[in-house]
């Protein structure tokens, strides 16, 4: 499993904000993952490239664990 400081990555925007929610999430009660999760529903793989030509992804578990992640997803629904 994936801890916050693993979802930051050095070049991107990005990998401040999803490393916020990965926190937000981590914070958050079982109850309250669990109502995210069943209203929302997905699993999110974001696909993202900086300006050096870098890429790299990063998976929005909605749908399972509530959790952000830095990597490919196993299937992604979103």
């Amino acid at each position: 499993m994936s801890t916050t400081a693993d979802v930051n990555e050095s070049g991107f925007k990005a990998g401040t904000i999803l490393h916020t929610l990965a926190e937000t999430w981590e914070g958050s009660s079982a109850e309250e993952k669990q109502a995210i999760v069943k209203k929302t529903n997905g699993v999110f793989q974001l696909n993202i490239k900086n300006k050096e030509g870098k890429e790299v992804s990063w998976v929005i578990d909605a749908k399972e664990k509530g959790q952000v992640t830095k990597g490919a997803a196993k299937k992604a629904g979103m």
